[in-house]
């Protein structure tokens, strides 16, 4: 019957789109997180890409089909005694009986569905995207990016200045050395004295 298997379907999409919605949450809360910590767009969207290939790998929020959802169904629902599977065969395939015992499993699933929910860790995703929130905001709030950067900073950058020659010829130059040296001796007025120039440094 196309009106049961409506049920399922409707139930396996909803499914789906609790596990879809657990690797948004993810996405946003990583992303959300670098970005207020690092203030740099890109680096943000570069980690929610990969947060969002490891949670679709991990949750898998595609794996939920017709079989897995009506076994799910069959082990939450007792009275419907297995024969969740029963709404996925052609009426035309069932005899007078089998539609009746269909349409029968119908109404009970039809009731029996408001009452359970399909298998997720949406709460927990949320609170850790909200977590995740929370801390970035914080790093943003007392500028914890600027401590580590201050620590990445190689302390001889700091203040230091390089002396380069001007040209290659002086680059190549040699040594300076002494070639003579003079020394003039002024003596005080009162001495009388000439002033004296002598090569000699050994002055006493």
């Amino acid at each position: 019957m196309i009106g049961s298997k409506n049920i399922l379907l409707k139930f396996k999409q909803r499914w789906q789109l609790l596990l879809y919605s657990e690797v948004l949450l993810y996405v946003v809360g990583f992303g959300v997180f670098v970005f207020l910590f690092s203030n740099n767009l890109m680096v943000s969207f570069s980690v929610s890409v990969i947060t969002a290939i490891v949670a679709l790998l991990i949750i898998k929020p595609w794996l939920p089909d017709l079989n897995k959802t009506t076994n799910f169904i069959d082990n939450k629902i007792a009275n419907l005694e297995h024969s969740t599977s029963f709404l996925l065969k052609p009426a035309n395939s069932l005899s007078n009986l089998g539609l009746i015992q269909q349409k029968r499993i119908e109404t009970r699933l039809t009731k029996e569905l408001k009452k359970i929910n399909p298998p997720s860790n949406i709460k927990n995703s949320g609170i850790a995207a909200l977590g995740l929130i929370l801390i970035g905001f914080l790093c943003y709030q007392f500028n914890v990016s600027d401590y580590f950067k201050a620590n990445n900073t190689p302390i001889n950058n700091v203040n230091v200045i390089n002396f380069k020659a001007a040209d290659s010829a002086d680059a190549k130059a040699k040594t300076p050395t002494i070639v003579n040296q003079s020394l003039l001796i002024d003596y005080p007025n009162y001495t009388r004295l000439k002033s004296a120039q002598t090569s000699t440094m050994d002055i006493n």
